[in-house]
């Protein structure tokens, strides 16, 4: 299998250095404690498979990491994804998403981009996926699911439980750990 993922897929697993952003009320910090188990389980379970990561993604990661570190984090990720540039196959995928989705909005608002800028960034992130052969992509961002599914076959959100077994159960009791650390 060939799996594609999204940035937020690296920034919840921890692979890239994120801003504290300061003291969270306690639902939003055991939803953001949960989605960090769900993508290091994903990524855990991906790990025999090949997993394209799109350059635009990497581009968007990078964004507040400083010079000084960038070269580290795309080595780890050039390491372990298959980092798909934006080539021309990629650029036509994506010109017609955007413009299948500019004459064809979807019907549930909560589907519906506000932002440009956000959609053209996903519709470059799945052509770089649907010029890469991916056959399943995950992403937490149901707005990209929902223009995935125009082009690509298998289009899932981060899975809730480990398909392999109790991952999440010893992520918990390991986060568990690390804050009675701290």
């Amino acid at each position: 299998m060939t799996a594609g993922i999204d940035s937020q897929i690296l920034i919840y697993a921890e692979m890239i250095p994120n801003k504290p952003r300061g003291k969270l009320p306690p639902e939003r910090r055991q939803h953001l404690k949960e989605l960090r188990w769900r993508s290091k389980s994903l990524l855990k379970f991906l790990e025999e498979e090949i997993v394209v990561l799109p350059m635009v993604c990497v581009a968007e990661v990078l964004v507040p990491v400083p010079a000084s570190r960038r070269g580290m984090i795309i080595g780890a990720l050039t390491k372990r994804f298959n980092c798909r540039p934006l080539n021309l196959q990629a650029a036509s995928f994506a010109a017609d998403l955007w413009a299948g989705y500019e004459s064809e909005q979807p019907e549930h608002e909560e589907d519906q981009y506000d932002d440009r800028h956000v959609l053209r960034a996903d519709t470059l992130i799945i052509g770089t996926l649907k010029a890469a052969g991916v056959s399943t992509f995950y992403s937490h961002d149901r707005k990209c699911r929902t223009l995935a599914k125009r082009v690509l076959t298998h289009v899932l959100d981060i899975p809730k439980r480990d398909p392999k077994g109790n991952l999440f159960e010893k992520l918990e009791a390991a986060e568990d750990e690390d804050e009675d650390e701290g």
